[in-house]
């Protein structure tokens, strides 16, 4: 279901991608992929807080995963808009 979401995403499709990476992340809160696709999908509808939550907690779950300097990047210029 995450690449169904992700697959929205790379569509423009961010609200859609938005509602269905909430649902799957109520069923598994602890997925790491869901939260930081969460944190891309929010940064591209402006919601920073949202963006800010969903980064730092892909952070705290899988602190050596690849999108993990991309992930701290992002957070860092979100940190900087707020």
């Amino acid at each position: 279901m995450v690449q169904h979401a992700v697959a929205l995403f790379e569509n423009n499709l961010n609200d859609q991608s938005r509602a269905l990476l909430e649902v799957i992340l109520d069923l598994h809160p602890d997925l790491p992929e869901a939260q930081f696709q969460l944190g891309l999908t929010c940064n591209a509808l402006g919601d920073l807080g949202c963006t800010t939550a969903a980064l730092t907690r892909f952070l705290e779950l899988a602190p050596d995963d690849p999108s993990a300097a991309t992930a701290e990047a992002l957070l860092e210029y979100t940190t900087s808009q707020q």
